[in-house]
């Protein structure tokens, strides 16, 4: 597959070169939350037996709505309320992660950046 817009995608290449790319996590991730969190929903989808979706052909943006949280309080919610992450990682370890990640984005919303300041408070 080598459309670039799937989440996930398996190029063809030859045996050497096999590979699965998952393309959501960013570079600041965790990368040993980030793959325990893949494991975790792969172990996950084949204990439930779940049905994978189809190849997306063509622009994948266009053709689904987004399931994932766009924002970081979206996922954020999300992650504290998803039964896998509570299966594989604990729940201590999810209410942990909930409480430190809000606090952070607390943190991130009450700082004023020098966009705002320059834009608005140095006028007042």
């Amino acid at each position: 597959n080598e459309n670039r817009t799937s989440l996930i995608r398996l190029p063809e290449a030859s045996s050497s070169a096999t590979r699965l790319e998952f393309r959501l996590p960013s570079a600041d991730a965790n990368p040993y939350l980030v793959f325990a969190s893949i494991l975790s929903s792969v172990l996950s989808g084949i204990q439930n037996k779940d049905a994978l979706d189809k190849e997306t052909i063509g622009n994948a943006h266009a053709q689904h709505e987004p399931e994932l949280g766009i924002t970081w309080r979206e996922a954020v919610k999300k992650t504290s309320q998803s039964s896998v992450v509570r299966e594989f990682f604990g729940e201590k370890f999810q209410k942990s992660y909930q409480v430190v990640k809000e606090s952070e984005i607390n943190r991130f919303d009450s700082t004023i950046t020098d966009f705002e300041y320059n834009s608005y408070l140095r006028h007042l």
